[in-house]
């Protein structure tokens, strides 16, 4: 059974050997702060998004990230992670099928870091 370019590429990237992002300094001890710092932001920005409840186990697609947005013409896929949490696997399936989309879903760690991804729309 033959396979797309795409999944060969996705095949190949999770194959070879894992360099871990570095963990930044300002990373979080909890995910629900930087949740509400990345939503005041988006209000502040006039910007439409999508948010996964951190109170409660989300009704949205499983794995899907926690945060969904347009922005400067691009759309942000943001899953929020703590200092030491992981993506579980239906986060990782997910991230994915939106690469062999064209999509990247980012990690988040800090406030500091989510400024970065979306400053590097530009």
């Amino acid at each position: 059974m033959p396979i797309t370019p795409e999944q060969f590429a996705a095949m190949q990237q999770r194959l070879a050997p894992k360099t871990r992002q570095p963990i930044p300094q300002d990373a979080v001890e909890e995910e629900v702060g930087l949740h509400g710092e990345i939503m005041q932001w988006l209000k502040a920005n006039n910007v439409p998004y999508i948010h996964a409840r951190t109170d409660k186990k989300s009704r949205i697609n499983p794995g899907a990230p926690d945060f969904c947005f347009p922005f400067k013409g691009k759309a942000f896929f943001i899953e929020c992670k703590t200092k030491t949490s992981k993506r579980r696997p239906d986060q990782l399936a997910w991230a994915l099928l939106a690469e062999m989309q064209g999509f990247a879903v980012k990690e988040c760690r800090s406030f500091t870091e989510f400024l970065e991804i979306v400053s590097r729309s530009d």
